[in-house]
Order: structure tokens, then sequence, then C-alpha cells
């Protein structure tokens, strides 16, 4: 499952592994004219044009991007990139953001289907790997998974940064600043993981967010890890 999966081309996290692995699965995004893009694309998965519920139902919800003010302009990587920054209203991303990144709001009413009611609808209980990057709301996104019902191996979360100061900004900026800063690390989220039998792999910090890679104990991934160290 991609999560954000954009055009399902621009930072995909599943599109080598479609090419090099074969990899079939779910694409997420909620955006119109992203999911449009990602039709086109032909990837070998479902897609559904839907956020992931903050909620333990379906809900509606209202989304936001930043675009260029002049959009005739607007490269089409540049338009990737505000695609990008998209959040809903009240994400812990999105306040953060308003008003910093360039150009202006752009609203869009979506529908949010809890994740594992997607997975469910399809016939899926295990699932190998769920990369998920939704701005800011990942933490209820997380809580209300039915976690007895469904498996997942490996999860990759994208999560704001903790403890945050303008020193580390500035280190970050000059390339000073360590990027395995365990001060960073959101350690109540971690523990939601390890609680249900993960464990951390790895994380990865920009100036915003960590990346959190989660393995679940036992399973296939889990264990060729521990036989290769």
């Amino acid at each position: 499952v991609e999560a954000g999966a954009l055009d399902g081309e621009f930072q995909s996290n599943t599109l080598f592994l479609e090419k090099d692995h074969g990899w079939k699965g779910l694409l997420v995004e909620p955006l119109r004219e992203s999911h449009n893009l990602l039709k086109y694309k032909q990837r070998k998965a479902w897609t559904s044009r839907c956020c992931l519920a903050t909620k333990p139902m379906a809900h509606q919800e209202i989304l936001y991007q930043f675009t260029s003010t002049h959009r005739g302009t607007e490269s089409a990587l540049r338009r990737a990139g505000s695609r990008a920054r998209s959040a809903l209203m009240g994400s812990l991303h999105g306040e953060s953001s308003d008003g910093i990144e360039p150009g202006q709001k752009v609203y869009e009413q979506v529908t949010c289907l809890p994740l594992g009611s997607l997975l469910l609808a399809l016939g899926v209980r295990n699932v190998t790997f769920i990369s998920l990057d939704v701005e800011g709301s990942e933490p209820p996104v997380v809580n209300h998974f039915p976690w007895k019902d469904i498996t997942v191996d490996v999860w990759i979360v994208e999560h704001g940064v903790q403890n945050i100061t303008d020193e580390f900004v500035t280190r970050m900026h000059t390339g000073k600043a360590r990027r395995d800063d365990l001060s960073l690390l959101d350690l109540g989220f971690i523990d939601v993981f390890k609680d249900r039998g993960y464990v951390l792999y790895g994380a990865s910090t920009d100036i915003r967010v960590i990346n959190y890679v989660f393995v679940r104990k036992g399973s296939h991934t889990y264990n060729r890890i521990n036989n290769n160290r």
C-alpha cells in the first residue's frame, strides 16, 4: 500500500518495487488532479481516490494544497511538488506550514475511508509493505487500524519531527546536524508500533519530518534481516 501516491511516479515509494520486483498493491491518492494523472500511468495496482480516515468510519474532510499564484508559468516539477505538500485541514503539518510554503492555497473536499476497510474490501488480510505519507494525519490513521484483523510486515511512516529548535534547523542547513539524533524521535509514536510487536528498524531525519521504518517481529522480512546479520 502507498498512501499519498501522488501521480504514481513523483517521489513514489513503490514504483521501483513494481518495476524491479513485480510489486502489486493499492495506491491511495485523494487529490483529483493527482489521481487523474495516476490512472494514466498504468501502474499495476488498484487505485483509490480518497484520503485515509482519521476516524473509525468514513467521513468528509477539506484538503488543501499550495499552488503557484501563476499556474500558467508553473513547471511540471513544481506542480508535482505543490501536490506533495497537500494536507487535511487541522493536520499537524498543515498548521505548521500555513503561510510558509510558496503560492496560494487551493481547497478540495475529499472522502476519507479507513485503511482497514479498503484492505478488507479487497480481501486482503496480510500486507507486506505500507508506505504512509499523509502529512500529519498518521497518528489517528494508525490508531484506528484493525491490527487484529490485518497483519502488516513493514511500515514506512513519515511523521513530524519532535523538539525541533532553530539551532537544529541551522545545523541541518549547514550539514552539521546528526540525522540520527534520537531527541527528534516521537517515542510515544514509536511505542504504538512496539506495543503491537514491531521493532524500529531505522529512522531518517529531514528538517520537518522523520521517515520511520517498522518491521513486524516474526515476519519474513524480520527473519531475513536477522539471518543476514
